[in-house]
């Protein structure tokens, strides 16, 4: 049952429609991440989420509860939403327990300090201020002060974007263990892909023309519904094809691929047909596809390698070493074929 449902939700910034119809149920307990380059509209969609920015048109709803419909609009102070924003926002002279009871509602009780004090684990730093904090304790701190008006949804813009690679992923460990502890819904922005697979139960990748696609990661990776979300996520390559209408295949230069039914294509239509990268393996014979290693990014988890075939479409292939079964030389040439007979996804 959703719990949180955004619906058809509309947004100019002047002149540019830059939410368009935007639509997006959650389930409770369910942690969300909007995902996308800069001036996608995520932060926005949190904007008009939490009543900062009214919608042009469109219907949000928590709990059955409607917040925004044609004419009625809920204050921010209504509405029983946390935010979280990229800067922690605390106040330098007031202490830990005193930032936090900031949030409180008339009716809390020292009891739920104590309660949030223990979530965030900081209950030994209650008379600290935030100069003596770490970063990522300043967060937890925020984190806990959205918390303390019991809100129904929480949502957290770049929680984690100031802060160096090992707090962040430290980090983010402990907030979504925090999250579901307490089941509460939250929709969260990032530009980390890393990030929100981790964090997130589901994601949506949104793009600059208004276009969105939202599922889990399996789904976003090998069933996307635009060429951007492809490249945004790096998910596969393209290779050209020729459609054949009568027995609905790619004809390419690596064989004859199905492409999904129901596809809207021309006979003879030139089309891109998209491979996932977890489509493919090691060859043990001759190959579907030939790729020779152009460049090597060595990292501190794994090796990333930039790759060239023929008959692909862009300049290279990004791939790492679980990708391509070890670690190999600039210059080396890799055979790799499909790991089965998809109906293959084209775009034109």
């Amino acid at each position: 049952m959703s719990y949180l449902k955004i619906e058809n939700l509309s947004f100019d910034y002047g002149s540019i429609n830059l939410i368009k119809e935007f639509s997006l149920e959650l389930a409770v307990g369910e942690i969300h991440c909007l995902l996308g380059p800069s001036g996608c509209g995520k932060s926005t969609l949190l904007n008009l989420m939490a009543g900062f920015l009214r919608p042009r048109q469109g219907k949000i709803s928590i709990d059955d509860v409607v917040l925004v419909k044609d004419h009625f609009f809920s204050p921010p102070e209504k509405r029983q939403v946390g935010v979280v924003f990229q800067e922690h926002c605390l106040f330098p002279h007031l202490t830990v327990a005193e930032n936090i009871k900031f949030g409180f509602r008339g009716g809390e009780k020292q009891n739920y300090l104590k309660e949030l004090l223990s979530l965030i684990q900081l209950t030994h730093k209650a008379k600290s201020f935030p100069e003596e904090l770490s970063g990522g304790e300043q967060q937890r701190v925020a984190i806990a002060r959205a918390l303390a008006n019991r809100p129904k949804v929480l949502l957290m813009d770049e929680p984690f974007s100031g802060l160096d690679q090992d707090l962040r992923i430290k980090l983010r460990r402990e907030i979504k263990k925090i999250l579901k502890s307490v089941n509460l819904t939250a929709l969260i922005v990032t530009h980390s892909q890393d990030e929100a697979v981790e964090m997130g139960d589901r994601l949506t990748v949104l793009d600059e023309t208004g276009a969105y696609q939202s599922g889990n990661i399996q789904e976003l990776l090998e069933r996307p519904n635009s060429v951007n979300v492809v490249r945004f996520l790096h998910s596969g390559f393209f290779i050209k094809g020729l459609f054949n209408g009568l027995e609905q295949r790619a004809l390419t230069h690596n064989g004859a691929l199905a492409v999904a039914p129901l596809a809207n294509f021309k006979d003879r239509e030139d089309l891109k047909v998209f491979i996932p990268y977890t489509a493919l393996r090691p060859a043990l014979g001759p190959p579907f596809l030939q790729a020779t290693i152009i460049n090597r990014y060595p990292g501190k988890w794994r090796t990333t390698y930039e790759l060239t075939a023929e008959n692909i479409i862009g300049d290279s292939m990004l791939m790492d070493n679980i990708q391509i079964g070890g670690e190999f030389d600039l210059g080396e040439s890799i055979g790799f074929d499909l790991k089965s007979q998809n109906n293959w996804i084209a775009f034109s």
